[in-house]
């Protein structure tokens, strides 16, 4: 199941065998965000701290959020999965701000505007 090795002073690395435990079975806590098996008071400090040791500028939650998107959209995950992933109330929202990510957005109006083929049949 689930085994806790220390990874230096005030870090905790959770070895999880996924075909066995569950992540109810692997929590340390109630908590939904855990660290050391106590409760996350600020996942937005948390966060900043750890984009400030790893020297990243201008990184948000919003930005991890939004790359996200973008990755799952850009690797043919269906835009009405993403949005249910997004936690958007309406499909609309993610074609309007993810559809030009897709592999084949306008895909079908490229293919009608093929140049190559228009300048062969000169």
């Amino acid at each position: 199941m689930a085994t806790s090795s220390h990874g230096g002073p005030g870090r905790l690395r959770l070895l999880i065998d996924t075909t066995d435990a569950t992540a109810q079975e692997a929590a340390l806590s109630d908590c939904v965000i855990e660290y050391a098996g106590g409760k996350v008071r600020s996942i937005r400090k948390g966060f900043e701290a750890a984009c400030r040791r790893a020297k990243l500028d201008n990184v948000t939650l919003h930005t991890i959020r939004h790359s996200s998107a973008v990755a799952m959209v850009s690797n043919g995950v269906p835009l009405e999965t993403v949005a249910q992933c997004l936690g958007h109330s309406n499909v609309a929202i993610t074609y309007q701000t993810y559809a030009r990510f897709a592999p084949d957005h306008l895909q079908d109006a490229a293919e009608i505007l093929d140049f190559v083929q228009i300048r062969e049949a000169r």
